[in-house]
C-alpha cells in the first residue's frame, strides 16, 4: 500500500489536494491511503512512524512549524521519502529544495491539478525503477538482479564482470561486449564513460577532468575524446532522476570540472600557440643575421 501524507493547515486546500492524489491513484489501480494533517507540529509527532509514509506534499507557510522546519524532522528519521511542497510563496524556494525536495508546487495557480499529477507521476516512475530487476544467464547461472544494485558494468577479457553492491564481480560475469549491452542498460540510466566500462548513474558522486568518482570512491578514466559527450549525457540525465539539492550540488560541480577543462584546453592551445610563434621568432632572427 502506498502511504501518503498532506500536511496543510488550510482544510479546503488540504481536501482538495487529498482528492486529487487519490482521484490519480483509484485511475491507476494503486492502493492507497492518504493521511491529512493540520499542523507541522502534528506530523512532526509521529516520530518514527512518519517512516511509513512514503510521500508528504507540506504546505510552508504554517503556524507553529513551518514547512520547511517539518521537512527538516521528516529528515531525521528518513531520506527516502519524498517530499513535495505545496506553497503560495515562491520565494521559499531555495530553502525547500535544500532539504531535498522532489517538486515546489503553488498552490494558488490554475495548473495545480496538472501540477500534483505531474508530480506524482515523477515520484511513481522512480519507485518503479528503483524495483526494477533482470534476469541474467551469467556463467555460474541464471540470477534475477536489482537494477540499481548495479554499480557499473566492466569489460575484461572477452567477459563483463557486473560490479553489484555487496556481490564479488567474479561471481556475476557472462561472455558478451559492452557493445551488445549498452542499448539495453543506457535505457536503465546506465552511461558508457569509456570502452571499458557503463555505469549507473545512480552512484556517480561527481564528474572530474578525465574521471567519473562513484559513491564508494572508485575512480573510472574517461577518455579526453569522450570527456565532452560523457559531461553532456550526464546533464542530460541529471535534470530527470534527481531534484533538489543534492542534484544542484552536483550540477555545479559538473559546471566547474567542465570549464576547468576549456580553460586547460585554452591554455594548452595559448602554450602551442606561443611556442609557435616564438620558434617562428628565433629562426627569423637566425635567417637574418645570416644574410
Amino acid at each position: 500500500m502506498l502511504k501518503i501524507a498532506v500536511c496543510d493547515d488550510e482544510e479546503i486546500f488540504a481536501d482538495r489536494i487529498k482528492k486529487l492524489l487519490e482521484k490519480q491513484l483509484i485511475n491507476k489501480g494503486i492502493e492507497h491511503k492518504v493521511d491529512v494533517y493540520s499542523s507541522g507540529i502534528e506530523l512532526a509527532k509521529l516520530g518514527d512512524a512518519i517512516s511509513e509514509y512514503r510521500i508528504v506534499f507540506l504546505d510552508i507557510d504554517m503556524e507553529g512549524m513551518n514547512g520547511i522546519q517539518t521537512a527538516e524532522v521528516i529528515r531525521t528519521y528518513s531520506d527516502d521519502i519524498y517530499i513535495a511542497f505545496v506553497t503560495a510563496y515562491i520565494n521559499y524556494a531555495p530553502e525547500g529544495y535544500r532539504c531535498n525536495a522532489i517538486r515546489y508546487i503553488l498552490k494558488n495557480s490554475d495548473q495545480l491539478a496538472a501540477s500534483i499529477y505531474e508530480c506524482m507521476d515523477a515520484i511513481l516512475d522512480k519507485i518503479s525503477s528503483s524495483h526494477k530487476t533482470k534476469t541474467i544467464d551469467f556463467c555460474g547461472g541464471s540470477c534475477e538482479v536489482l537494477v540499481n544494485q548495479i554499480m557499473y558494468i566492466e569489460s575484461n577479457k572477452h567477459k563483463l564482470l557486473f560490479h553489484i553492491i555487496g556481490k564479488d564481480p567474479e561471481d556475476y560475469s557472462i561472455y558478451s561486449t559492452l557493445n551488445d549491452v549498452e542499448k539495453e542498460y543506457i535505457e536503465a540510466d546506465f552511461l558508457r564513460v569509456h570502452q571499458s566500462y557503463m555505469v549507473n548513474m545512480k552512484y556517480i558522486s561527481k564528474l572530474v577532468r578525465y574521471y567519473v568518482i562513484l559513491e564508494n570512491g572508485e575512480r573510472i578514466s574517461i577518455p579526453k575524446g569522450r570527456y565532452r559527450e560523457v559531461a553532456d549525457s550526464y546533464i542530460a540525465q541529471l535534470k530527470v532522476l534527481e531534484t533538489g539539492s543534492a542534484a544542484f550540488k552536483k550540477y555545479e560541480e559538473l559546471c566547474v570540472s567542465i570549464l576547468k577543462y576549456i580553460l586547460g584546453e585554452y591554455l594548452t592551445l595559448w602554450e602551442q600557440q606561443k611556442t609557435t610563434e616564438e620558434n617562428l621568432y628565433r629562426f627569423d632572427t637566425v635567417s637574418y643575421t645570416h644574410l
